[in-house]
Parts: C-alpha cells; structure tokens; sequence
C-alpha cells in the first residue's frame, strides 16, 4: 500500500507588538546558548569534560536570579 504524506503550509502574521516579544525572545535565547557553548569550551580545555543539560539547567536558574542577567 502507498503511504501518502501531507504538508501544510503557514504564514505567520505577528503584530508589531508580538513581533518585538519574538525578537526579544531569540535574543535572549541566543544568549543564553552562547553562554553555555562558551562554559563547555572553556571546561573542555581545562577538564576534558562537558557540561550537561541538567546541569545547564540548574546554573541557568541560578543565573536568572543575578542582577546582570534578569
């Protein structure tokens, strides 16, 4: 039997206001991914060892609660 695929196509419409909240969204988002890809290149070179998503997590909380990063 012929398996048959779909795919929907959608384009979003944000407002300028839900725009703004997109772009903040990915600012942040590339932050914090940029801090934790520079901590597990430093802890490699000093280590050899990686940082995990648990504890990526755990240090993200603790850094939501800094003044530099809120």
């Amino acid at each position: 039997m012929k398996e048959i695929l779909k795919a929907y196509l959608f384009r979003l419409k944000p407002t300028k206001d839900q725009i703004s909240l997109l772009n903040q969204h990915t600012g942040h988002s590339r932050l914090v991914y940029n801090h934790f890809f520079n901590e597990n290149i430093v802890k490699y070179e000093k280590e050899k060892k990686f940082i995990f998503f648990n504890d990526t997590c755990k240090i993200l909380t603790i850094l939501k609660k800094e003044e530099e990063y809120q």
